[in-house]
């Protein structure tokens, strides 16, 4: 991936690099410049939306407010777009594995994930690894990749339980 922020970075250079440092946890949108702007709704944009991007960033109720006011304004440029082009088609295994990994160093446990973590273990999946292999190489339950790679289960369809004959007392 091209444009990052330095957001998938190991850990101890990810918080050393000063332009991770520049959007993590609080920051001011007027302060950034214009490419540095571009580069960060690039990432976010690349890890679908805000709400991923929170956790990588680690961003409060006014971080997350900041970026959005940001993205809705950076999405009118052409360059923005181009950007996401170029994030998407050299996605790897190893790019969402990272993402996955800095979302865990900023408080994720579970809930929905992007499409580029989905895919990186997809990809584990078709090498041949089991769910349970998949989740002790990326530390993960079971259940967790089940999820994230086969979505909920629901009864959708199934008989379900009537209530006839049922009266409150």
């Amino acid at each position: 991936m091209k444009w990052t922020m330095d957001a998938l970075l190991p850990a101890d250079k990810r918080y050393t690099s000063l332009k991770f440092r520049r959007v993590a946890r609080r920051f001011d949108a007027t302060r950034l410049g214009f490419d540095d702007a571009a580069e960060l709704v690039a990432f976010v944009e690349t890890v679908d939306g805000v709400r991923h991007a929170r956790r990588i960033f680690q961003w409060g109720v006014v971080g997350e407010a900041e970026a959005v006011r940001l993205v809705t304004h950076m999405k009118q440029f052409p360059q923005i777009a181009t950007m996401v082009q170029e994030n998407h088609e050299g996605l790897t295994r190893a790019e969402g594995l990272a993402v996955l990994g800095a979302m865990r160093d900023g408080g994720w446990r579970h809930g929905s994930v992007p499409a580029v973590v989905r895919m990186a273990l997809l990809d584990l999946r078709d090498s041949g690894l089991s769910q349970e292999k998949v989740g002790l190489a990326c530390n993960l339950t079971r259940e967790q990749v089940r999820t994230i790679t086969v979505g909920h289960r629901n009864d959708r369809g199934g008989r379900g339980l009537g209530v006839a004959g049922l009266f409150a007392a």
